[in-house]
């Protein structure tokens, strides 16, 4: 059995500390991130292990993965189109690179117990068709798609209807009728699966003779979910039932619900004090968070942002970060901490004519050769040993040892060393955005 992590998405459902460019799969509540853990765990069970992202998060998925998953299995889309497109792109790669098969497709969002591969061991016996499992509901939940379950079939129930997204009425009857939550992850023959988007989502499978034509015209695919592609379509699906631990961390709702509590039922992260404060989630990724006389409010606190919202309105945080979009405030997009090809660096300070930054590049790995029209930098060397080319100059620096490049002056860095290189930079100039860079070679990723 081959597995499919799905690691893309919007990063919208849990701002602040999720963003478009650092979705919540890279989340982490403890030692390793949502991502990492469903990786550990489909690695115990499966052939090989491939990974769909998208340009943006590429860097960070092969980051976080190193040593895992083998760099040419991670799959970049060029944009995204969603779920549907996602999977036809990662069977396409498969199919010709190892053959047909069994595959299992796994979101890289969820908390899952390892019982669950017991119930996928039971639906590899199924021929044909696409399985499904389903989850017994715990709430009526409004962000969770519903599966009724019909028949028993022995190797699991036939699906009688699907229901997406119930409002809150909708989904208490669905509970009360003994409907599924659908959680999202499938296992086919991908020769089936090959059939099913033939048949059903043919303006996509036009552009599937060939993994690299359908990169090629990805830009023009349908944006459309499996389930609403496919899933919803398909006559031969079969659903089984997981009774296991298992939660879509979709909301911070979500995430309130699985953290430990104190002993006034708030969930606590981070530098936070709470006084007088009952059935909420207070969470700091950096400075301290003091809250006083609170009751069912969620604050999330980062080093550029701050939500306040009521519990009730979790699922609607999706549409404030639109609301940001619309304004052009980046903090929508991205967080002060940004992953490249080369490494990361993460925005400390900045004002109209400056900014100070913290570079951070890896062992064998450089930052172009370029220069800056309108900023000057000035690099201080905190850790490790810096290999840089300033007007074709080649010069070493170490610890506490620093040097300045001014406006339009070609220069490069590079780390030779066997750690990490970690720089302060500060920037000057009257424009110091990102886009203010001319490439000499053009053989590396811009910063």
């Amino acid at each position: 059995m081959k597995v499919v992590v799905l690691a893309g998405g919007s990063g919208k459902r849990l701002w602040p500390v999720s963003r478009e460019l650092y979705p919540k799969q890279f989340m982490s509540f403890d030692s390793k991130s949502l991502l990492q853990q469903t990786v550990e765990r489909a690695e115990k069970y499966a052939e090989d292990i491939y990974v769909v992202t998208n340009d943006a998060q590429y860097y960070y998925v092969k980051y976080q993965l190193e040593g895992r998953v083998n760099e040419e299995n991670i799959l970049k889309e060029p944009v995204g189109r969603n779920t549907a497109p996602a999977i036809a792109l990662s069977c396409k790669y498969i199919q010709e690179t190892a053959g047909d098969g069994k595959v299992l497709v796994l979101p890289s969002d969820h908390l899952i117990s390892d019982s669950f591969f017991d119930t996928i061991k039971k639906a590899e016996g199924c021929t044909g068709g696409i399985c499904l499992f389903g989850i017994k509901p715990s709430y009526p939940a409004t962000g969770y798609g519903y599966i009724k379950a019909g028949k028993e079939l022995g190797f699991g129930f036939e699906i009688e209807k699907f229901i997406e997204k119930p409002e809150l009425e909708l989904a208490r009857k669905l509970v009360a009728e003994g409907c599924l939550w659908n959680s999202g992850i499938f296992l086919f023959d991908i020769s089936a699966m090959m059939e099913e988007f033939e048949s059903n989502l043919p303006e996509l499978y036009t552009y599937m003779g060939s993994f690299k034509e359908l990169l090629a015209n990805y830009h023009n695919v349908p944006n459309i979910s499996i389930d609403r592609g496919i899933i919803e379509k398909v006559k031969t699906a079969s659903v089984f039932l997981f009774n296991g631990e298992w939660k879509d961390i979709g909301s911070w709702q979500s995430i309130y619900e699985v953290y430990g509590k104190d002993d006034n039922n708030n969930a606590l992260r981070g530098n936070v004090s709470a006084l007088d404060t009952e059935d909420c989630l207070i969470w700091s990724e950096d400075r301290l968070t003091a809250a006083l006389g609170l009751k069912d409010i969620i604050v999330v606190s980062t080093r550029d942002a701050l939500l306040v919202a009521h519990m009730t309105r979790a699922e609607d945080v999706k549409q404030l970060v639109e609301e940001l979009k619309n304004k052009n405030y980046v903090e929508a997009l991205q967080h002060t901490t940004v992953y490249r090809q080369w490494g990361y660096y993460t925005i400390l300070e900045k004002g109209s004519m400056y900014k100070v930054k913290k570079l951070c590049i890896f062992p064998g790995n450089s930052i172009s050769h370029q220069k800056h029209y309108h900023r000057a930098e000035h690099w201080i060397i905190v850790k490790g040993t810096a290999k840089v080319i300033k007007d074709g100059q080649e010069i070493f620096l170490h610890e506490n040892e620093s040097i300045y490049v001014p406006k339009s002056v070609t220069h490069m860095i590079e780390n030779p060393g066997k750690i990490e290189l970690h720089i302060i930079e500060v920037q000057t100039g009257e424009y110091i955005e990102e886009d203010d860079i001319v490439r000499i070679e053009g053989d590396n990723p811009k910063k």
